[in-house]
């Protein structure tokens, strides 16, 4: 969805984004419904440290997950 939007998106995996120098500035980072909850604030915390400024979507799958809150996150979108 967002690639149709004209912006630029890599898909990578959170050793990639650790270890790869290709990612010279990320403006926004978008967390897959799938990452366990302990993992989604270790890897908002780790990219934010690599790129200040950096704004969090995190992407849930059910509405009623939305009431709980997602403090490593800027912005919940349901998915699906």
């Amino acid at each position: 969805m967002l690639a149709r939007t004209g912006a630029e998106v890599v898909c990578a995996n959170p050793g990639e984004i650790n270890s790869n120098d290709i990612f010279d500035s990320v403006d926004v980072l978008v967390l897959c419904h799938t990452v366990r909850q302990d993992r989604r604030e270790y890897f908002s915390t780790t990219a934010r440290k690599r790129w200040p400024g950096l704004r969090v979507l995190q992407l849930i799958k059910f509405e009623y997950e939305s009431r709980s809150p997602e403090p490593h996150a800027d912005a919940v979108a349901v998915f699906g």
